[in-house]
């Protein structure tokens, strides 16, 4: 079985450029607690709320203007759309990743995979 059977097609993202508190309105929004930075659909970086809460809030930094991309990781770790479900599942272990981008081949963003996506029936 592929990523793309059980990824969920949705998946939103941030500009390198935009606040953390911009950031925390999109993942309160759609109830996530990480979006992909990217770049003209590119992924470049991610952002948790953890991130947002230790580079920012914990260091007493203002919200309204530190950026995803000062806060966030810009080290990628994505997986292809056609890898295998076992290889994702492999990569998100090994890292203790909850969540992680899935790109195509020219990299940009087609969606996201989280362990709950092991858990559930793939969308018919």
């Amino acid at each position: 079985m592929k990523v793309h059977e059980i990824m969920s097609p949705r998946a939103w993202c941030v500009g390198p450029a935009n606040t953390l508190v911009e950031a925390a309105g999109v993942m309160r929004l759609f109830d996530v607690g990480a979006v992909p930075i990217c770049d003209d659909d590119r992924v470049i970086g991610m952002l948790t709320d953890r991130d947002i809460v230790l580079h920012g809030v914990a260091n007493g930094g203002d919200l309204n203007h530190l950026t995803v991309l000062e806060a966030g990781s810009n080290t990628v770790v994505s997986v292809s759309e056609d890898d295998e479900i076992e290889s994702a599942a492999r990569i998100m272990a090994e890292l203790d990743m909850g969540r992680v981008p899935v790109v195509d081949r020219e990299q940009h963003l087609v969606g996201m995979l989280s362990r709950a996506d092991f858990m559930m029936p793939a969308e018919q």
